[in-house]
């Protein structure tokens, strides 16, 4: 005789130390992907210090934000916003390597994504005040 199975039998036999391992790697790739969607906004903050190679960010956004990303994500995006006026790129006579810096319009650019995020942060920490009260 073929015995058969709930879903639900079958998510309670995997136990529920699976459950949360398979939870925090979904949550793991969320994080992971809006780390990704700040990208540009981290590069920027970055920059505000002065001006960096392509290397020394992807260095940078690794120890401070934990993004880890490839150099065919970050050398593209790079290009990107200095095609977009963002960010202004120089190459070194003696070394020949591209750095980046900021401009004044990547600077209000950050501004703007800054704000915005705070703004995002202040509507989701309302929500879960209102979920406790």
């Amino acid at each position: 005789m073929h015995q058969t199975t709930t879903d639900s039998e079958e998510e309670n036999s995997l136990g529920p130390a699976l459950l949360e391992s398979e939870a925090l790697d979904f949550f793991g790739e969320i994080y992971g992907q809006k780390r990704l969607d700040y990208l540009d906004t981290f590069v920027l903050a970055l920059l505000t210090s002065g001006s960096r190679s392509g290397y020394k960010l992807y260095k940078q956004l690794k120890s401070e934000f934990g993004t880890q990303v490839s150099f065919g994500t970050l050398y593209p995006r790079l290009r990107r916003l200095e095609k977009a006026g963002i960010l202004l790129a120089s190459k070194s006579v003696e070394t020949g390597k591209r750095s980046y810096e900021l401009t004044p319009r990547g600077l209000e650019l950050l501004r703007t994504n800054v704000r915005e995020m705070r703004e995002l942060a202040e509507k989701l920490m309302q929500i879960l005040q209102q979920k406790n009260d």
